[in-house]
């Protein structure tokens, strides 16, 4: 299964990599309540590569939800069916397959039976999307990993997204020049139901 169009179309797409976009967040130590906020801080980035989070249906009103485009992980090379295929992180999985075997034989019977429980078929680390190696996307080495190995895997995290005010973003036209890579419809297709299965968990305290 192909995971990136071979002939991007005309337009941003969810999901698309791209370039050229400052992102943001701001921090502060805790909320205003009751009083002016007189101590925060702004810090602006300009990543190499960002994602468009963006709905395609909802490209529009001069603004874009984006994220950064990030090395993997190191630690998702420490379970061999990972590290296999990193993609598989954005799949759902066993509770077995969701930790190395050397955890799985370290917990006992009852914590394999709770987690078996609790993920069925699952994602694990639900916040983050694996975007499979290009010749568009650099290659860099995973010091921390034993053999240091090369890699072409980016990773996005959903908990990082922020919003972008672009007045070249409207329902008739998008600023196609900064697409480096769009995503086929079958990965689109994983990142969508990897982001709703995010937003969408029940936290046990309001399952009825």
């Amino acid at each position: 299964m192909p995971f990136y169009q071979d002939i991007p179309d005309k337009a941003l797409r969810f999901g698309d990599v791209v370039r050229g976009f400052p992102l943001s967040a701001a921090h502060i130590d805790r909320p205003a309540i009751g009083e002016p906020l007189r101590e925060y801080q702004i810090d602006v980035e300009h990543p190499d590569l960002g994602v468009v989070m963006t709905p395609c249906c909802s490209m529009k009103g001069e603004m874009l939800l984006l994220t950064p485009l990030l090395p993997v992980n190191p630690n998702f090379y420490k379970n061999p069916y990972w590290a296999d295929d990193l993609l598989r992180l954005n799949r759902r999985m066993t509770a077995e397959q969701a930790v190395s075997p050397e955890q799985w034989v370290k917990m006992t019977p009852e914590e394999r039976e709770r987690r078996i429980d609790v993920l069925k078929m699952g994602f694990a680390f639900g916040e983050c999307f694996i975007y499979a190696p290009h010749d568009l996307l650099p290659r860099y080495v995973v010091s921390q990993v034993k053999g240091n190995p090369g890699a072409g895997y980016y990773m996005i995290d959903f908990r990082r997204t922020c919003r972008v005010q672009c007045r070249a973003v409207t329902r008739q036209q998008s600023p196609v020049e900064a697409k480096v890579l769009q995503l086929s419809i079958a990965a689109r297709g994983e990142l969508r139901d990897k982001l709703a299965d995010f937003f969408g968990r029940v936290p046990s305290e309001d399952e009825v």
